[in-house]
């Protein structure tokens, strides 16, 4: 499976260090649930796991663009498909933050094994042909010194032997998206995102049918920033299929306040 990597990345000394946490979380034992703190072997406990609200425990399409309580407030006109494990609240919420802020990538693994088991198992469309990180603003990369969509990528990929490609694009734009409201990032997001110059070149046939392509982000809130990367992709690649992957969707505010009530 081929792998595509930035050309632009922390120092060589901050990614070891990264590369290092990243083999000490595999190798020492768990101890307790990142969740709730019990005893556990495993990352998170089956007590916790049992306890979230996974969109396959209803009857509703997995295709959540068929969902009109999610349609309606999300932006998608140029992808047809979007895939989540279910709404932004605990336990993503706690999972999402710590991966992102707290420099534990097992909650990546935690949150593509949940993808794998909870979505990929209901979805009835062949793979993609390659996983597309939502890239990070190399400045955000140095302070991280990983990207979280990626992390949730690569082990997506390689249950689905499918190459993850995270030189595609690159982000240019400054400022964080989830300190903006849903114009503000519509007009930061249109210029904040630059296709490669190879981009998808080596892994589409051009002009055949069927081919697809699935981009990765860990919350899709306003839909804006996957729907402008996939509108640079369909200007690029007309014929091409695009599917949004993401590990958990912020409820319109309605819908908000009964998710809470219902927790």
């Amino acid at each position: 499976m081929s792998v595509s990597r930035p050309n632009y990345a922390p120092h060589p000394i901050c990614l070891a260090a990264a590369q290092c946490t990243r083999w000490l979380q595999r190798c020492l034992p768990n101890l307790a649930c990142l969740l709730c703190g019990e005893p556990s072997r495993t990352p998170v406990c089956s007590y916790c796991e049992s306890d979230s609200a996974f969109y396959d425990k209803d009857a509703l399409p997995i295709n959540l663009l068929l969902r009109p309580a999610v349609a309606s407030h999300i932006r998608h006109a140029h992808y047809r498909y979007l895939y989540a494990c279910g709404n932004y609240q605990w336990p993503f919420t706690t999972l999402v933050h710590t991966l992102k802020f707290k420099r534990k990538p097992v909650a990546a693994t935690i949150l593509a094994d949940w993808f794998i088991t909870h979505v990929l198992r209901h979805r009835d469309r062949p793979a993609p042909q390659c996983i597309l990180p939502v890239p990070l603003h190399f400045r955000r990369l140095q302070q991280r010194l990983y990207n979280q969509s990626a992390e949730i990528a690569y082990p997506i990929g390689r249950n689905m032997a499918v190459p993850v490609i995270e030189s595609w694009a690159r982000r240019c734009g400054k400022g964080a998206q989830h300190t903006r409201n849903r114009h503000e990032r519509l007009l930061a997001a249109r210029d904040a995102f630059v296709l490669s110059n190879a981009c998808l070149d080596s892994v589409l046939e051009k002009g055949a049918a069927g081919q697809c392509v699935a981009i990765v982000d860990d919350v899709l809130t306003t839909g804006v920033t996957v729907d402008v990367l996939a509108a640079k992709l369909r200007q690029r690649y007309p014929w091409l299929a695009i599917e949004v992957w993401v590990m958990a969707v912020t409820p319109a505010p309605g819908q908000r306040r009964l998710s809470l009530e219902k927790v």
